[in-house]
């Protein structure tokens, strides 16, 4: 690729366009995206770059130090086989071609505090059997090694690198339906091994075989989560309960659950105590307050009904948790 002298890509610009003559019909009649260098005052394109390849989708993450942008390009929509790892430095605009393929969808893309290694875990189950593995590659010399796989019928939600470890918030799911209590896994990628899994007794997340009269007989769950890092902790709020749970990230253990006591609320006030479908939670930078709202869906049994009840906003002050 070229780039134009003394100028640097510090933003880009994914776009689909017409990929050219020479392409196969479906990029013809879908287009590729391309990501491009862009001011970041002007926002319009940078001349002389060579646009970067992104396929029919993608997936990109910069390394902490910022020097690589690793991008997993896979070439068509109808599967997800055939991803290729590319390590991009966006300094000297240069694209470094691994031979790591990547066959499936990735649910989680990491970086270690070093840059060094990169991190990734997909799907490698079938329709009977949920199972998820973590790979990873070192940046210097890519290729692909399977880390561990989590336990069979372990279902993954959120993912965060934790120091050496890493830690999964997921439930057991069998047939696409969960059937138990959130829990947290938490992997030493060193050993390759799961070192503790935390159950969070009572919690429920995932899609449930449920009876509501009148409505759907499937509910997705959703607890929110608020991933405090710096403070090497996690606060789970309950979907269905006003309560929340403080996970330390560093020991692999939990408080809670303990009632949610908003020091404001704002919304319409009849839905605060409704069993949600779905909880949001953000931590403010200093880990001091923890602003929650969220979301019910109601979906009729029959017909095209859908009923949205939306909950208060709340602010909660984390100081006298644990």
């Amino acid at each position: 690729m070229v780039r134009p002298a003394d100028t640097a890509a510090s933003l880009l610009v994914v776009r689909v366009e017409n990929p050219g003559p020479g392409a196969s019909l479906t990029q013809q009649q879908l287009g590729v995206l391309r990501a491009r260098p862009v001011d970041p005052n002007t926002l319009e394109d940078i001349q002389g770059f060579t646009p970067l390849e992104l396929g029919h989708h993608y997936r990109a993450l910069l390394s902490p130090d910022g020097r690589t942008l690793a991008t997993i390009v896979w070439p068509s929509g109808s599967t997800n086989t055939g991803g290729v790892l590319h390590f991009v430095d966006p300094l000297a605009w240069t694209v470094r071609t691994t031979g790591v393929e990547i066959n499936g969808a990735t649910t989680w893309l990491g970086w270690s505090k070093d840059s060094a290694q990169l991190f990734w875990m997909r799907y490698v189950g079938d329709p009977d059997l949920t199972q998820y593995a973590i790979f990873s590659t070192d940046a210097a010399t890519p290729a692909a090694r399977e880390v561990l796989r989590l336990p069979a019928g372990f279902q993954p939600h959120e993912t965060r690198l934790v120091g050496s470890r890493l830690a999964v918030v997921g439930s057991m799911h069998q047939r696409g339906l969960a059937t138990g209590d959130a829990s947290v896994a938490f992997v030493d990628m060193a050993a390759g091994r799961i070192s503790s899994l935390l159950p969070l007794a009572g919690l429920r997340l995932g899609q449930f075989n449920v009876t509501e009269p009148g409505l759907y007989p499937y509910r997705m769950i959703m607890p929110g989560l608020a991933w405090d890092l710096p403070r090497g902790r996690l606060i789970v709020v309950d979907a269905e309960r006003d309560v929340l749970r403080v996970v330390d990230l560093n020991s692999a253990t939990e408080s809670g659950p303990l009632a949610i006591r908003a020091h404001a609320a704002k919304g319409p006030g009849e839905a605060k105590m409704v069993s949600t479908t779905r909880k949001v939670a953000a931590l403010s930078p200093d880990g001091r307050w923890l602003y929650v709202s969220g979301l019910r869906e109601d979906v009729a049994g029959h017909g095209p009904d859908v009923h949205l009840t939306s909950l208060a906003l709340q602010r909660i002050d984390m100081t006298d948790r644990s």
